[in-house]
């Protein structure tokens, strides 16, 4: 199973996106996640690229509105890297990391996203997120804390940083 797709969408929240490849062709992608953020008036869809066979092949990061940009795709091998997934960098530093394997059989994963919770002190707080294959190609986000499935994450900042993500991670 690619577990690595709802990573990006926490890059969503402000600035840069790293994504190192286009889509394969063929692709269906499922929208699992609506992100918005305190500090611009952006919405940001998390869409899960799907194969012939309903299976996971990578994730896209679209700004809704937007036909100028190409939307932001990351394969599975991106986010099964051993150093995590650097989805957002700002001033030098890694704002949102997604660390985890990936299992291409399993029907769940829970993976670690790492926020840069203070730049002055350089602190990251992790947050746990659960994927899963309801059936079939359908797919879901849950809360790891909470188990509830989750379809719309709200970046909360503060002046130096990321305080939470909102609907994801428990509140700091």
């Amino acid at each position: 199973m690619r577990f690595a797709y709802l990573a990006v969408v926490f890059v969503l929240s402000t600035g840069s996106v790293f994504a190192s490849e286009t889509p394969p062709p063929g692709l269906d992608f499922l929208k699992l996640l609506t992100i918005t953020n305190d500090k611009t008036p952006d919405v940001n869809d998390l869409e899960i690229g799907l194969d012939d066979k309903g299976s996971p092949a990578g994730m896209e990061v679209t700004l809704e509105g937007d036909t100028t940009d190409a939307p932001a795709y990351f394969s599975v091998s991106d986010i099964s890297s051993g150093k995590g997934l650097v989805l957002k960098q700002e001033q030098g530093y890694n704002v949102l990391i997604l660390k985890g394997g990936v299992n291409l059989d399993a029907s769940s994963a829970t993976m670690t996203l790492s926020y840069l919770a203070n730049g002055l002190t350089g602190s990251y707080n992790d947050c746990d997120v659960i994927v899963n294959r309801v059936s079939g190609a359908d797919w879901n986000i849950e809360n790891a804390y909470t188990h509830e499935i989750v379809q719309s994450v709200h970046v909360k900042t503060w002046m130096f940083g990321i305080s939470t993500l909102e609907g994801l991670c428990p509140a700091n």
